[in-house]
């Protein structure tokens, strides 16, 4: 069995607000690559698909597509959290 973690906990401190719920294209950027990735697993059955986010809105938007996600309240600390 494979497992994908989708790290979606980062502070876009660069881009000055949160990146991962910026619109583009009529949806928040993070919702573009779990599309992506939610349409591969979906042509497997080898793999999961888990979302890491301390942002509920990120994490609620995942379950609606039927994806595990898993608070990561730390992650503000860098990757390893």
């Amino acid at each position: 069995m494979k497992h994908i973690l989708y790290l979606a906990g980062g502070n876009s401190r660069r881009f000055g607000e949160n990146k991962l719920l910026y619109e583009l294209e009529g949806k928040p950027l993070y919702r573009h690559g779990l599309d992506m990735l939610v349409s591969l697993i979906q042509t497997r059955d080898d793999c999961t698909l888990t979302v890491v986010s301390r942002y509920a809105a990120v994490r609620a938007g995942a379950q609606t597509l039927g994806v595990r996600a898993v608070d990561s309240p730390e992650s503000e600390q860098g990757l390893s959290y």
